[in-house]
């Protein structure tokens, strides 16, 4: 029951918390199941500055012995010890160190335990909420953080940018999910090059970046805005016509990624780049090529032409059906 253990791994759990927001909505389960619970852990550290025995249950002699150092006496190992909940747990904390120093009322911090345990036992949360929810778990946080006089910059790490995101006024969960895939990007940059810039890093680096990761019929080189280094914007290529009713080739973009650090976003998040979401003009349909040889306009052409047989065959098709029934009812022939 040692406090450094359970500020440890409260650090931990908030960094992956944070470094698995994503684009999709279906993370926003996991970071706010892995908040809450760094949220428990820091609080019961707290707890524990004072004495271990603010976060057991009085109820349970084993684990009073553990938290009064007599684990000798105790009739089971301290992993099985009982300690309180995290709403109790934060009662306790907001009684002793009052509403000047942990602000949230512990009903207004009801809302995280709830949260948190409706992802736990039912699989539920709200993807709107998760901004929301951060917050408040990042002030209570840096209250308690503050209580222990731990450093808050160790604490927080990589993820300080993050956690100024979220507690910017007027700000908006997409712009929360851009910091973290930046952050955890700028972490896969290192992990996968290291952080000395050499020749033979650089090589690695631009080898990588040829890679397209996109899915499409059509990508084009772009700055990571993560590591600045080249990634690709892809999508599909179309026909569109200009203003004399030509049919030209445009790439509609889709997503965006990074070979190099993972960076990767897709959709309604590409509004947030320059110039991202866009179609980009690839020329006449005429005379642009792929890369067996085939114009995009004889491709069209063909597509048409598949279109139109398609239609045509439909049609006859019902036709005949129709003229067939006719014959059925004239008794003419048998159904």
């Amino acid at each position: 029951m040692k406090h450094e253990d359970l500020v440890q791994s409260s650090r931990h759990l908030m960094h992956e918390a944070l470094g698995g927001l994503t684009v999709e909505p279906i993370t926003h389960n996991l970071t706010i199941l892995k908040a809450g619970v760094a949220t428990e852990h820091l609080l019961k550290a707290y707890l524990c500055t004072i004495h271990p025995s603010l976060i057991t249950d009085a109820k349970d002699l084993p684990t009073l012995l553990h938290a009064a150092g007599r684990p000798d006496l105790a009739s089971k190992p301290l992993t099985m010890v009982k300690t309180i909940g995290i709403v109790e747990a934060y009662k306790r904390a907001h009684a002793i160190l009052g509403k000047g120093r942990l602000t949230l009322d512990p009903q207004k911090f009801q809302e995280i335990a709830d949260a948190r345990n409706g992802v736990a036992h039912l699989a539920m949360s709200s993807a709107e909420g998760v901004e929301r929810l951060l917050s408040l778990v990042i002030k209570v946080a840096d209250a308690l953080l503050t209580a222990m006089q731990e450093d808050a910059k160790r604490f927080w790490g990589l993820y300080a940018p993050v956690r100024e995101k979220i507690l910017e006024e007027g700000r908006k969960a997409d712009l929360i999910i851009i910091a973290a895939l930046k952050t955890k990007a700028g972490k896969t940059l290192v992990d996968r090059f290291g952080d000395r810039d050499n020749e033979r890093r650089q090589e690695a680096i631009e080898t990588a970046s040829q890679y397209c990761g996109v899915r499409g019929t059509g990508a084009e080189k772009r700055t990571c805005p993560a590591c600045s280094n080249q990634g690709w914007l892809g999508g599909d290529l179309t026909t569109a016509f200009d203003d004399e009713d030509q049919p030209k080739v445009i790439l509609v973009t889709k997503a965006f990624k990074c070979s190099v650090c993972g960076f990767a976003v897709h959709g309604p998040m590409l509004q947030y780049f320059d110039n991202w979401i866009e179609n980009l003009d690839y020329g006449p349909a005429a005379t642009f090529e792929y890369g067996d040889g085939t114009t995009h306009l004889e491709l069209y052409e063909s597509l048409l032409a598949e279109e139109y047989a398609a239609d045509w065959n439909e049609e006859t098709r019902r036709r005949r059906e129709e003229d067939r029934l006719l014959r059925v009812q004239l008794g003419v022939e048998d159904a």
